[in-house]
C-alpha cells in the first residue's frame, strides 16, 4: 500500500463545473454504504434525460509520479446506449486559473461505461474503479467526472488492497442485459422490462430450451408448465403408438391365421 499513490473521492470537496452547459442534475447525500455497511456520502449526477453533468476538483501533485484514483460507482449506462460515462485528466498551466481551449482540446479520457476498463471488483451492483494516470511537468490536474443521460452514483473507497477479502458479485445475466444496474431501481433495473431480473430469467430458460442439446432442469413456472404439458403429450402419443401396433400386430396374425386354415 505504501508504495501507490493514492487519490480519494471526498464528495464534499467537489464541485459543478459546467464549462457553459445548463441543466445539470447533481445532489449530494447519505445513503446505505453498499459496501462497509452503515452509511456513507455520496454524489449523484445526471438522469436518463439530457442533463450533462460534469463535476471536479484540482489538485496540486508531484512532477513526474504515478497515481491511484480509486472510487466506487453505480449506474451510467442506458438501455439505448446513447449515456456519457466519463473520467476526465486534465493538466493545467495555472492552479487557479480557468482551464484553456488548449488544456480541454488535450485532455485524457476515461470510459467509465460499456466495459472499456473493467472494474476490480463488484459489490450490489457497485463497480470499483483504480484509474492510473501520470503526471507529467504539470503539478496542477484537474480530475472531472462526465455524466449525461443516465444517473451516475460515486462513493469513497478505501486503498484497493483493503478489498482484497471481498467477493466479487457479478451479474450473471449482464450479458443479457442492455445496462447494468442502477441504484434508482429497487431492483437495480426497472421491474417492468424485459430486462429485469425475474423476465431475464423465464427468458434465459426459455433460450435454454431451444439451444441445441439443452437437457438441464426446468426451475420456473412457465418451465413447469411446458414440462407437464410435454410429459402429458408424451403420454397421450405413447398411448397412440401402441394402439398402432396391437392393431397391426392383430391383422398379422388374422393374416398368418387365414393363411395356414387355406394351406
Amino acid at each position: 500500500m505504501a508504495d501507490k499513490n493514492y487519490i480519494f473521492f471526498n464528495p464534499r470537496e467537489w464541485t459543478l463545473i459546467q464549462g457553459g452547459h445548463g441543466n445539470a442534475r447533481y445532489e449530494r447525500f447519505f445513503a446505505d454504504n453498499p459496501v462497509r455497511g452503515g452509511m456513507t456520502e455520496m454524489v449523484e449526477m445526471s438522469n436518463f434525460g439530457n442533463c450533462y453533468t460534469r463535476i471536479g476538483r484540482r489538485f496540486h501533485l508531484q512532477k513526474h509520479t504515478t497515481y491511484h484514483f480509486v472510487f466506487w460507482l453505480n449506474g451510467g449506462e442506458n438501455d439505448a446506449r446513447t449515456e456519457v460515462c466519463n473520467l476526465l485528466v486534465l493538466n493545467l498551466d495555472n492552479m487557479d486559473a480557468e482551464v484553456s481551449q488548449f488544456e480541454w482540446d488535450h485532455r485524457s479520457i476515461y470510459k467509465l461505461n460499456r466495459s472499456y476498463i473493467n472494474p476490480l471488483k463488484h459489490c450490489r451492483g457497485w463497480e470499483l474503479y483504480d484509474i492510473c494516470f501520470q503526471t507529467g511537468e504539470q503539478e496542477n490536474v484537474l480530475l472531472c467526472f462526465e455524466m449525461d443521460k443516465a444517473p451516475t452514483a460515486v462513493i469513497q473507497a478505501e486503498a484497493v488492497e483493503s478489498y482484497d477479502d471481498l467477493e466479487d458479485e457479478l451479474d450473471k445475466l449482464a450479458a443479457y442485459r442492455p445496462q447494468r444496474h442502477n441504484i434508482v431501481f429497487t431492483d437495480g433495473w426497472p421491474i417492468n422490462s424485459w430486462y429485469s431480473t425475474e423476465a431475464l430469467r423465464l427468458k434465459k430458460s426459455d433460450a435454454d430450451l431451444w439451444s441445441a442439446g439443452y437437457h438441464g432442469p426446468l426451475t420456473s413456472l412457465a418451465d413447469k408448465v411446458v414440462e407437464q404439458l410435454s410429459e402429458e403429450c408424451l403420454d397421450e402419443l405413447c398411448d397412440s403408438i401402441v394402439e398402432d401396433i396391437r392393431g397391426d400386430l392383430v391383422e398379422e396374425i388374422r393374416g398368418t391365421f387365414r393363411q395356414e386354415i387355406k394351406i
